[in-house]
């Protein structure tokens, strides 16, 4: 006999994020998030799927603190996020076949956000460049006095702590040598690196533009991979997030806003469209407001969690909310012809294979909650799906969704209740 779900559910159900597809598709890994009875932190670890017929589900870490896995090109390793011995987070290395995992970089802070290099030869990260006042405490007793002055208006940030003088930005690692180069610098904070095609270039979003301090007004910028020919690509638009390369690699696709009424406070928090952008051209919208493209919804301009988008010879692909559901859409670039897949479903989040052949999400509904589901990019069709709380809902009665509308004031209005 099933049971109701009572106060203390959260103890039993686990939360799936980051989901990362292996370049042959056999395989999905993602992050992990649950809490033991009794405690109130949450522990994250990586696991990894197989998405065949065989139930092979294996826990990579058990550190409680690891996250953001990505597979390498040739499927052998898997990156990660984690914390060193100082709590400091860095990225990690891990043969998947042999499961020893081993520390990637030495960052004096943390790092949060990474992508290889389409060849594999080259890693770029988002760390953290202490000022003055944070470097000088660093590392020290921890009986030393903080003092801290406040110089800006934001100097701090919610779910992040104290900022003060500190900013986010971008590295790249020679992965045969070690050898790091900082390729971004100044006040303000740069978003997560997005390579070329070809490698050459690499994409970012940047919040350090003059008014930063009162504005949340972002720019897209790309420059070479070692920070030389630095250039807006987004004049025109208030703010832009997500970043995806045109498969040739002279244009971007971009979730964006043309103003601050349309934007909404700090971050892409009311209503953006998707953008095509190029050098030296004016920003051409593609997507209409009948569909709103998924922020990261932190309310705030550049952060480590930009939702992914794709651009492949399918069209752009992307997660989005419509009329109260979600979907994954895609659009042609050259008539805004728009697919939408889903609906009867919550997506919160979405990712791409490298090889682009496969779009995970993560996925909640009336009988399921943070389940991993994997579509064809080809076909746009469901090739897979595993619920990491199935034992939980089969054991629990769960709520039936019924769905009607309703006619007001000429306008048709859809209701949904559990």
């Amino acid at each position: 006999m099933k049971s109701n779900i009572k106060p203390d559910y959260h103890y039993y159900l686990k939360t799936a994020s980051n989901p990362s597809v292996s370049p042959d598709g056999s395989s999905v890994a993602a992050t992990v998030q649950e809490t033991a009875k009794g405690s109130v932190e949450p522990t994250s670890d990586i696991w990894v799927y197989n998405t065949g017929e065989a139930n092979e589900d294996r826990q990579l870490t058990r550190t409680g603190t690891a996250a953001k896995p990505t597979w390498s090109t040739d499927g052998s390793q898997l990156l990660f996020l984690d914390e060193d011995s100082d709590g400091t987070k860095q990225i990690f290395r891990m043969d998947v076949a042999r499961s020893d995992a081993e520390q990637v970089t030495s960052a004096n802070a943390n790092i949060d956000a990474y992508a290889w290099s389409p060849d594999g030869t080259k890693l770029a990260y988002r760390g953290l460049v202490l000022g003055p006042d944070e470097l000088a405490i660093s590392g020290a007793p921890e009986n030393t006095p903080r003092i801290r002055v406040a110089r800006r208006i934001r100097y701090q940030q919610d779910g992040v702590g104290w900022r003060g003088d500190s900013f986010y930005h971008l590295f790249v690692m020679d992965t045969a040598t070690g050898v790091v180069t900082q390729i971004t610098d100044g006040e303000g904070d740069d978003g997560p690196p997005v390579w070329s095609p070809d490698g050459s270039q690499i994409a970012y979003i940047t919040d350090a533009v003059d008014e930063r301090e009162t504005r949340s007004h972002t720019e897209l910028r790309v420059c070479g991979f070692d920070g030389s020919d630095n250039e807006s690509w987004s004049d025109g638009l208030f703010m832009t997030e997500s970043i995806a390369w045109s498969p040739d690699g002279t244009q971007i696709a971009v979730s964006g806003s043309p103003n601050p009424a349309e934007a909404g406070g700090y971050g892409l928090t009311a209503q953006s469209y998707i953008y095509i952008l190029e050098p030296e051209n004016a920003p051409r919208v593609i997507t209409e407001d009948s569909v709103r493209p998924h922020a990261n919804g932190t309310g705030f301009p550049v952060t480590a969690d930009s939702p992914p988008i794709q651009w492949d010879s399918n069209g752009i692909t992307f997660g989005a909310d419509s009329k109260g559901q979600s979907f994954v859409c895609r659009v042609d670039p050259e008539t805004g012809e728009l697919l939408k897949v889903g609906g009867e479903r919550a997506i919160t989040e979405i990712s791409f294979s490298s090889g682009g052949d496969d779009i995970a999400t993560i996925m909640t509904d009336t009988g399921s909650f943070s389940a991993i589901e994997i579509f064809s990019a080809e076909s746009m069709e469901s090739r897979w799906k595993s619920s990491i709380n199935s034992d939980f809902f089969s054991s629990h009665e769960v709520a039936s969704l019924e769905k009607f509308t309703f006619e007001r004031a000429g306008m048709d209005v859809g209701v949904r209740v559990w």
